[in-house]
């Protein structure tokens, strides 16, 4: 194993997280996306609408999120909390 793996295996994955406000999920019309990702914990077709309305400099967060196995939640505020 040469050392850029050693180093990759020994570093853990950075902790990502995305919250998404009822306001968003209203204005990009992502409520079918939402659910599925709720009710059967299957975020990916909501990270998918995610990055088509991203800015650029939010890509790289949401492109981690799909790598991993990322996990959906909703807290207090009715704020759906995409998380690794």
């Amino acid at each position: 194993m040469n050392p850029m793996e050693q180093w990759l295996t020994a570093m853990p994955p950075a902790k990502l997280s995305i919250t998404i406000s009822p306001d968003f999920i209203k204005l990009h019309k992502i409520q079918d996306e939402c659910l599925m990702a709720l009710v059967f914990n299957y975020p990916d077709g909501l990270l998918h609408e995610m990055y088509k309305h991203s800015f650029p400099s939010e890509r790289n967060t949401i492109a981690g999120l799909v790598r991993t196995n990322a996990k959906c939640n909703l807290d207090g505020n009715s704020n759906i909390v995409i998380k690794n």
